[in-house]
């Protein structure tokens, strides 16, 4: 299991704001999965930029389950122990101390080992 801290980085278009809120209220009413903070800076009028942060020890697949994991070519693949058993491929890179790894919905995560 990959287990550092992480920083997710996303950006809201002035669309997705409700009407009279500021970013950071907006922020404060996100849910991210796992022991995570955020934050939200910006103009709610022209979007807003939002940041969760994974303390060390958490899971990089998100859901905190036990299992393995091994190199496929350019993918981490992890092995799931259930329930339910499962496998989940990301693509990844590593620059130095930084682990870039595409998550299931297209995001490129950012985990850097301290």
């Amino acid at each position: 299991m990959v287990r550092m801290p992480s920083t997710q980085n996303f950006s809201f278009p002035a669309a997705c704001i409700p009407m009279g809120q500021t970013c950071e209220q907006f922020g404060a009413q996100l849910v991210f999965p796992g022991p995570t903070t955020q934050a939200c800076s910006g103009t709610a009028s022209m979007g807003c930029c939002c940041t969760s942060m994974t303390p060390e020890g958490v899971a990089a697949t998100g859901d905190g389950r036990p299992g393995t994991w091994s190199i496929m070519g350019t993918n981490l693949v992890f092995l799931h122990k259930g329930p339910p058993d499962n496998t989940t491929m990301r693509q990844y890179c590593v620059t130095g101390n930084i682990l870039k790894m595409r998550s299931e919905y297209g995001e490129i995560d950012t985990y850097q080992r301290m």
